[in-house]
């Protein structure tokens, strides 16, 4: 026993090394533990979170899909289905017939297609339309208005043109 300088027995111990400075250039090169532990430390709570709130945000995804996933698919196939019997009930093709004062102008129109159709024109071509009595605007205006609301009839700032397939 070699005791002769130390009246008690000391264990051996190490002293973690001090890091005064955030960031310091030598102390990275020379003792970069005290920036590695320290990182990695930081690093795998990070980890542990993330991982963690990405679970927890799987679990709640799947369990609105699961929750959600029929009913929006029973109210989707339903609405399709009532929008289906009302548009087969609402026929737009049921309208009544055409008068004879529209289907005159709806011809009239189309007739003179490659020069355009105004009121006016109308107006002097249905003068014998009626065989006792005149044509008058205000009627004209009604009928372009009703042929207008129905989609025979395309109106252009200057002239009246019939909607076609052509």
């Amino acid at each position: 026993m070699n005791n002769t300088h130390t009246l008690f027995k000391i264990p051996q111990m190490s002293i973690a090394p001090l890091c005064t400075v955030p960031f310091s250039v030598t102390d990275l090169m020379y003792n970069p533990t005290c920036y590695y532990d320290a990182f990695n430390a930081h690093l795998a709570d990070f980890l542990r979170l993330y991982n963690a709130f990405n679970l927890a945000l799987l679990k709640a995804i799947i369990n609105t899909a699961d929750n959600y996933t029929l009913p929006v698919i029973y109210g989707v196939t339903l609405g399709f289905i009532v929008v289906g019997i009302v548009k087969i009930l609402y026929l737009e093709d049921t309208d009544e017939p055409l008068s004879p004062l529209e289907s005159e102008i709806t011809q009239y129109i189309h007739a003179n297609a490659s020069t355009g159709c105004t009121v006016r024109m109308l107006y002097e071509c249905l003068d014998g339309f009626y065989e006792d009595d005149r044509v008058e605007i205000k009627e004209i205006n009604k009928a372009l208005q009703k042929l207008k609301k129905r989609g025979i009839v395309l109106p252009v700032p200057s002239t009246l043109w019939v909607v076609s397939g052509n």
